[in-house]
């Protein structure tokens, strides 16, 4: 946490000290603004989560799951810091590996032999620095701080599997939004994980486990 507030100060540093005289999202009415004050704005966000997970104890597919939350952002001429605060979810698998004799088998299992299912829930607070690089269209690029609230059994594993993996995670961020009529905004996201969260004092499985998604998700601006 010490570290995203480190960030957060930048940001607000770096976006409070430009002055350039373009005017943020110009020729779109009620959204820039004259003022020599940054304008600020919040909103509801809600979209999907496609994730993936690295490592040789987990199935690497691609499984959605979905995010919401809220949103708020200051923004003068073309430059604006948003911060987002969203709980997501997304599907894990346990992976196969291959043993010396050729024999394939799940690396987490049940009491049956089944491949390890869960879902997982995450709170994410992601912060980004906006620029308005063509009328009505926005790059966003920043980081994103990820902690994990549950992990669910999809079937009869026993115990709590949510140890395993460490509670913090950093990633990277890229992405754009578009500016609709009647406040609303589209916009899509792809995230990679920087921190490697396999809990290895506890899982006591070998590896480096990081995440990607591809996000997408429509805004709505409340003021």
């Amino acid at each position: 946490m010490k570290r995203l507030l480190t960030i957060i100060v930048f940001l607000q540093a770096l976006f409070f000290t430009n002055h350039s005289q373009a005017q943020l999202f110009s020729g779109n009415p009620g959204i820039g603004s004259d003022s020599t004050m940054p304008k600020g704005e919040f909103g509801l966000k809600a979209g999907t989560n496609t994730q993936s997970i690295t490592g040789d104890q987990w199935e690497h597919n691609y499984h959605t799951g979905i995010s919401g939350g809220f949103w708020a952002r200051m923004h003068k001429n073309k430059i604006g810091v948003r911060v987002e605060v969203l709980v997501s979810t997304f599907r894990l698998k346990s992976g196969k590996l291959t043993d010396s004799a050729g024999n394939s088998y799940y690396t987490i299992t049940d009491s049956a032999g089944h491949q390890g299912d869960f879902r997982a829930t995450c709170l994410n607070v992601p912060l980004v620095l906006e620029i308005n690089i063509l009328k009505n269209l926005l790059l966003q690029v920043g980081g994103q701080y990820s902690n994990l609230i549950s992990l669910a059994n999809l079937n009869d594993l026993k115990g709590s599997y949510k140890t395993m993996f460490k509670q913090g995670e950093f990633s990277a961020l890229i992405g754009a939004e578009v500016v609709l009529p009647m406040n609303f905004s589209v916009g899509a996201r792809y995230r990679y994980g920087i921190s490697d969260i396999n809990n290895t004092d506890v899982s006591l499985l070998t590896g480096t486990w990081k995440t990607s998604a591809i996000q997408l998700f429509a805004c709505y601006k409340i003021r």
